[in-house]
């Protein structure tokens, strides 16, 4: 084989073996990046699905001027924070924001005539 021929048969070998480098790093680069998403996904979901599970809750009515910090803190929950239990508050009644309407009802956690949160 003449050194022309061997030379351009190197250049043509490595020229494939880049390309297929670099689609293999493309391809790795997408598969890295969706695993991550969907694991971000997974992770974010799980939470809100774990904890209001089993949560027994009593309905109330919205009075003026409530918000789900002061209705968490009328209801607490024990082993949670004002904050955390105005998140589960809003986590039950699929709220998207914070805004509550007057005379509306929501649900709380707990069972308000067993006692088991504290009364309005």
């Amino acid at each position: 084989m003449s050194n022309a021929i061997a030379a351009a048969a190197t250049r043509r070998g490595t020229t494939r073996a880049t390309r297929a480098r670099g689609l293999s790093r493309v391809e790795c680069t997408i598969l890295a990046l969706t695993a991550i998403a969907l694991a971000a996904a997974a992770v974010s979901s799980t939470p809100r699905a774990a904890t209001t599970e089993g949560v027994s809750t009593t309905t109330i009515r919205v009075r003026s001027g409530d918000s789900l910090w002061s209705i968490a803190a009328a209801h607490p929950v024990e082993g949670l924070d004002t904050a955390r239990a105005a998140e589960l508050i809003a986590e039950i009644n699929d709220l998207e924001g914070a805004a509550l309407t007057a005379g509306s009802a929501i649900l709380v956690p707990g069972d308000v005539s067993a006692g088991n949160v504290a009364m309005r």
